[in-house]
């Protein structure tokens, strides 16, 4: 309950203590919060066999007959570390996560990253899943966007080009055509009332007395602001909600009430609540939430039936390479993602 409460406030506004930052950088980590694995729109969840075998001296691995470099890797990084420093701070590598450092972290993220796009661009291959007319123009104007953001000393020290720039594009964008072919036809309708959310303000206490205290608070018309800021200690109170994100009981109540109402108390695996509903359809929000639904249950099938074609497919992972390549080797002024959800997203 309460590492929901954390997502839903650092959801809002992003204004939270230090302690609550600390919390959140482990709880988000663990679920791997906005698609960090996935490739921008939605696709990792990869497996495979490891093998450290022959490789030029820039290959990172092989997986069938695709490959991917150190300078790619380095890439990733970048946009790793923009991404998680934008949500806790410079200082989010000195870190851990289930006794591992943050960065270790991270660079299993991009490690799997790479995996499933060459995974991909193999399947896409042997399917015959091309770039249309307009992706394959596409594929160098980023390319010369991106390049034009990273600064001269990390593309010197690369020496990247163009032409890399324009390879590492085109199997991203043919990974998210093959995606988008393979989950073309799902049916993924979802009701407008299911993908709703819902701002509320909520009272949190740990016994009967204190959650019977601030009822009676209420009742004698003291504001919910007031009562919500004492009782929770002078934390968060108010939060947009989503289902699926607190356990039933509270859901149920929450969207039960319509704009302004209050909820009676609320028990719930050793809590009591109080909650109010500030707005019942953030519309706007309700629209958005309705297409991530759309893309998780498209991620869902998609890892379905890609993973039995991706645990016959033997990968060979360079280690070695691997650990020498640099996690800050890249300075960029927009992310590789930032630039292909521009172009191709």
């Amino acid at each position: 309950m309460e590492e929901k409460w954390l997502i839903s406030a650092w959801r809002r506004n992003g204004d939270y203590s230090e302690e609550t930052q600390k919390r959140l950088v482990r709880i988000i980590a663990a679920l791997a919060v906005l698609a960090l694995i996935f490739i921008y729109k939605g696709m990792f969840n990869g497996k495979g066999l490891y093998f450290t075998t022959g490789f030029g001296r820039h290959e990172i691995l092989q997986a069938g007959s695709q490959k991917a470099y150190d300078y790619e890797a380095s890439i990733l990084f970048a946009d790793v570390r923009k991404q998680y420093e934008s949500l806790f701070g410079s200082n989010v590598w000195s870190r851990e996560i289930d006794g591992q450092s943050f960065e270790t972290y991270a660079r299993q993220q991009v490690r799997t990253k790479l995996i499933r796009v060459a995974y991909m661009n193999e399947l896409a291959d042997k399917r015959g899943v091309v770039l249309n007319r307009e992706e394959s123009t596409n594929i160098s104007k980023a390319a010369k966007e991106y390049l034009a953001c990273v600064d001269d000393a990390s593309a010197k020290r690369l020496g990247l080009t163009q032409e890399q720039i324009e390879q590492m594009f085109t199997k991203f964008a043919i990974a998210s055509r093959l995606y988008n072919d393979m989950t073309a036809n799902l049916q993924t309708e979802v009701s407008a009332d299911y993908a709703r959310v819902i701002t509320i303000q909520y009272i949190s206490a740990d016994s009967e007395n204190l959650i019977n205290s601030a009822k009676a608070r209420l009742d004698g018309g003291e504001s919910f602001f007031y009562v919500a800021r004492d009782i929770n200690n002078g934390g968060d109170y108010e939060c947009e909600l989503r289902r699926g994100e607190m356990e039933k009981e509270f859901e149920e109540a929450a969207y039960n009430l319509a704009t302004g109402e209050t909820s009676q108390i609320v028990s719930c695996k050793g809590r009591y609540y109080i909650i109010r509903c500030v707005s019942d359809n953030e519309k706007t929000k309700t629209e958005a939430n309705k297409n991530d639904i759309i893309e998780a249950r498209k991620l869902e099938e998609f890892n379905k039936n890609f993973e039995e074609y991706e645990g016959s497919i033997y990968l060979h992972f360079n280690d070695k390479l691997w650990d020498k390549t640099d996690f800050n080797t890249v300075n960029e002024n927009t992310a590789f993602e930032d630039v292909f959800n521009k172009y191709f997203k």
